[in-house]
This record gives structure tokens, C-alpha cells and sequence, in this order.
């Protein structure tokens, strides 16, 4: 018969909240001395680990991943240009590819919702892709989306 030992399993291991920051501080230096050049610094990475290095590294430093064949895992590769790496805006200067992209016509929505439309340099909230679609020839390029629940009737509501 097979031995049991009855014991409680050890508590998760959490890695503390600047080991990532420890880990790479060396490496920052280093890709420092080689401004340029990129470094493969972690051959078991996640996704979305560039995003968080970027958030621990700071500005400076361009950071991108490969997966790894036949495997969940990335290779994280850094290099140091020591610039600003900015986002690339995406910038809609007409109207007409707003409505092939988010058009509520090729958007599959759930039961129930609707498109919101934003604009992320000003207070705008819209439905309407026409006001949108102006708001945009004004010069106003950065926009956002929401699904949103339509607002239902209820009987209690009716009653009042």
C-alpha cells in the first residue's frame, strides 16, 4: 500500500514587487554601453512582458518579442537608442475609414448594445457616426470606442 503523509501544500511563491526591476538594472546599464544594439534578455518570456519592461526600464529603450517555435513563450529583445520611443499616432485624416473599421454594420455587438464613440483630445461622446465623422475633420483624430447596454424598459419603471 502507498505511504500517505497528510501535510498542508506550502503557500505560492510571489515574486516580490521590484524583483523585476532588480533583474534588469544590470541589463539596462549594459545595453547603455551598446546604444544600438539589440540584446535577447529573456529566452522564457510572456506575453506582453515588453509593455511591462517598458513601464520598469523607462523611456530610452525599445523593446519588442518573437515567440518561440512551437511554444507559448517569447524571446524579449531590448535595445538602447536613448530617445523617446513615441506610439505612432493613428491619424484618420477623412472620415470615410471610420466608417469601414467600426461601423456598427461590420461589427458583430451583443444583444442589447451599442456603439459610443469618444474622442480622446476632448469631452466628445457620440453615437452618431456622422458627428463623429466631423469631429474628426476638425482635426481630432484620436478616437475611442465603448460598448455600451441599452438603457431597458422594466415595469417598475412604467409604473411610475
Amino acid at each position: 500500500m502507498a505511504e500517505i503523509e497528510w501535510l498542508d501544500p506550502p503557500s505560492k511563491t510571489l515574486r516580490r514587487a521590484g524583483a523585476l526591476e532588480d533583474e534588469f538594472r544590470p541589463i539596462a546599464l549594459a545595453l547603455k554601453e551598446h546604444p544600438g544594439r539589440w540584446a535577447r534578455v529573456r529566452k522564457d518570456g510572456y506575453n506582453g512582458m515588453p509593455k511591462r519592461l517598458a513601464q520598469v526600464l523607462g523611456e530610452g529603450f525599445e523593446i519588442t518579442q518573437r515567440r518561440v517555435a512551437d511554444s507559448k513563450r517569447f524571446e524579449i529583445y531590448v535595445r538602447w537608442t536613448g530617445e523617446a520611443v513615441k506610439p505612432k499616432p493613428r491619424v484618420l485624416p477623412d472620415p470615410a475609414p471610420l466608417k469601414s473599421v467600426i461601423a456598427p454594420t461590420t461589427t458583430k455587438l451583443p444583444p442589447n448594445t451599442e456603439l459610443v464613440f469618444a474622442c480622446a483630445d476632448c469631452d466628445l461622446e457620440t453615437k452618431s457616426l456622422t458627428e463623429l465623422a466631423d469631429h474628426v475633420r476638425r482635426g481630432h483624430s484620436r478616437v475611442l470606442y465603448k460598448v455600451e447596454r441599452k438603457p431597458t424598459r422594466s415595469l417598475a419603471s412604467e409604473a411610475s
